[in-house]
């Protein structure tokens, strides 16, 4: 059973510019979140739309290009 592994798929836009650091170890440290929106029918048959927040953190080389290439309202999957 070691080989099954929790897997999620977000698209989204980021919802703040990446927050990015570099720690006292070198690491290199970027955040961010991220929404996800559902647009559904209800049983009334009217539109509703759902929007969820995520805090995203990525390290390492991952980090560096989120800061070089994304913004505040940049659409992404992850």
């Amino acid at each position: 059973m070691s080989s099954l592994r929790n897997n999620v798929k977000l698209i989204g836009h980021l919802g703040i510019d990446p927050e990015y650091k570099r720690l006292e170890s070198g690491r290199e440290v970027i955040r961010f979140r991220l929404a996800t929106t559902v647009n559904y029918r209800d049983k009334n048959n009217e539109w509703q739309s759902n929007t969820q927040w995520h805090n995203i953190v990525c390290w390492g080389a991952l980090s560096q290009r989120i800061q070089n290439n994304l913004h505040k309202g940049s659409y992404i999957a992850l």
